[in-house]
């Protein structure tokens, strides 16, 4: 009898080891936004939240906490829920169009992950009184698809030369290519004696006519 209650003792007491230590060196989990992308316009007012999990433990989600807020420091969010669930994914309806700012934490049994990163979205329906303009730009400002000051042409954030659309600077000319080549100038000296020459072939003209 003694013998099988301190085995059973033995057992409880390396049980709770094991599982203390489980806890003790447990790697929390990591939360990766996925939908809606960041920056990303949005045209419904019902919108589907989603993230991925990662753990190295193999240990499943069984809760998640997500923050939703019109302001990067997350002073007063609309949404602040938190709910034991395995799912990677909510539908959230948000009634006012504008901009949003969302980040998600998530929970595997343990430990609880840090914050993810921080994204972005706007919600843009045609019930929008006032409206949202989203420019894209390159680094110096230019419009995409339009010319710089410098005669550069903006494409897909990148200024490039295309003269066929910019034109070129005054002393240079436009190639098929779409680069501007520079004008070979004559030295002043021939320059004058063409200049001399066209007026003796004219003079030459008007005495033989």
């Amino acid at each position: 009898m003694k013998l099988k209650t301190f085995a059973l003792l033995l057992s409880i007491i390396l049980f709770l080891d094991l599982s203390i230590a489980a806890y003790i060196l447990n790697n929390p989990p990591t939360t990766v936004l996925v939908t809606p992308p960041n920056t990303f316009l949005v045209h419904e007012n019902l919108v589907r939240f989603s993230w991925n999990f990662y753990d190295i433990d193999n240990d499943t989600q069984q809760a998640y906490w997500i923050a939703i807020a019109d302001n990067p420091t997350f002073v007063i969010p609309i949404i602040n829920k938190l709910k034991k669930s395995l799912d990677k994914e909510v539908l959230l309806n948000l009634n006012e169009d504008k901009t949003y700012y969302w980040a998600v934490k998530t929970y595997d049994g343990k430990d609880w992950s840090e914050w993810s990163d921080v994204q972005t979205f706007t919600i843009y329906t045609s019930q929008t009184k006032t409206q949202i303009v989203i420019e894209n730009k390159c680094q110096d400002g230019t419009l995409y698809n339009k010319c710089s000051i410098d005669l550069k042409y903006c494409f897909n954030g990148n200024l490039v030369e295309d003269c066929s659309k910019c034109g070129c600077p005054s002393n240079k000319v436009c190639q098929e290519n779409g680069i501007c080549k520079e004008l070979i100038q004559q030295p002043i000296e021939i320059q004058k004696k063409g200049i001399f020459r066209k007026i003796i072939d004219f003079i030459k003209l008007l005495f033989t006519t």
